[in-house]
């Protein structure tokens, strides 16, 4: 177990079952050692994420809610939380790991463990809290994943076909249409005042 990919899987289980159940990380770190081959540099970072998020789960916490105030995070599926957790924790309390490799581990770890809409979660929190929390002043701190982005509909282009036009702007005969090239209408269909704001 070399990768720290794996790591972070072996760590993210052990977060779940934690998060799931009442039992002692200790113990539950010392079954990983036994149960699998896990060799120290591995294990060791395993340890630290693990103890890392259990030491600051409070202030992890109290992030999310304020970057996904959408999702409270007692009632955001815990395989979620614990993702960004860890990437949370990796991202404030260490320097070892660069920012978008938090965020793209994470991702990661989402598309593997979580359900279709924890990627799009995962990258936008983790890509809103990397611009504004940490000082990192360099394109890796943006989120990875393009199509992951939140947006807002409203502002989404729409298909010219369903736009609203003002049908009195339009001429309907050709006859009535200016012959100068420069007044004449485009074909583009004009926005009400209510879409143009």
């Amino acid at each position: 177990m070399a990768s720290r990919r794996r790591a972070r899987q072996s760590a993210l289980q052990i977060l779940y079952e934690l998060d799931s159940t009442r039992h002692d990380p200790d113990a539950v770190l010392s079954r990983l050692l036994y149960e699998e081959s896990v060799d120290d540099e591995s294990f060791e970072f395993i340890s630290s994420l693990v103890k890392g998020v259990l030491t600051h789960f409070r202030d992890l916490d109290s992030v999310l809610a304020r970057y996904a105030p959408a999702f409270p995070v007692d009632q955001m599926a815990t395989i979620d939380r614990n993702i960004l957790r860890i990437a949370l924790y990796e991202l404030m309390y260490t320097d070892d790991t660069p920012v978008k490799v938090c965020i793209n581990e994470a991702v990661e770890l989402s598309k593997e463990f979580g359900a279709d809409a924890t990627r799009k979660l995962v990258n936008g929190v983790l890509g809103a809290v990397a611009s504004k929390e940490i000082d990192s002043g360099d394109e890796s701190a943006q989120p990875t994943d393009e199509s992951a982005q939140p947006t807002d509909e409203s502002t989404q282009p729409t298909d010219e076909s369903t736009q609203p036009t003002d049908e009195s702007t339009r001429p309907t005969d050709e006859s009535t249409q200016p012959t100068d090239e420069s007044t004449r209408p485009t074909d583009q269909p004009t926005q009400s005042p209510e879409s143009q704001a």
